[in-house]
């Protein structure tokens, strides 16, 4: 960030390919604090294709509806993980769907 000093904020995903499983966590660093979401683990894989968009898409959606930091991380994180089980490069989850997965 002192790199770039107009950027407010960072966030990494992690997804750790175990067999066929996967555990799926991220971060966000901004307003001088950093945030990590609850790690996700499955066994199961549908496809792996577009969960980074996806979990980009929810950073977007919770930034642009003024969400606190860790709500709208944990939000982008549990859509980019529900990515995970839907074919294709997109998801066909709405968004209450993706605050279901959260409250699991």
């Amino acid at each position: 960030m002192d790199a770039y000093p107009r950027c407010r904020a960072v966030a990494n995903t992690f997804r750790f390919d175990a067999g066929k499983g996967v555990e799926y966590y991220t971060s966000l660093y901004t307003g001088n604090r950093f945030y990590h979401s609850p790690t996700y683990t499955t066994e199961t894989v549908v496809d792996k294709v577009g969960s980074g968009d996806c979990f980009m898409a929810g950073l977007i959606y919770g930034f642009y509806n003024k969400q606190d930091p860790q709500q709208l991380l944990d939000f982008a994180t549990a859509a980019a993980f529900e990515k995970l089980f839907i074919e294709g490069d997109a998801t066909t989850k709405r968004v209450d769907q993706i605050y279901n997965t959260m409250k699991q």
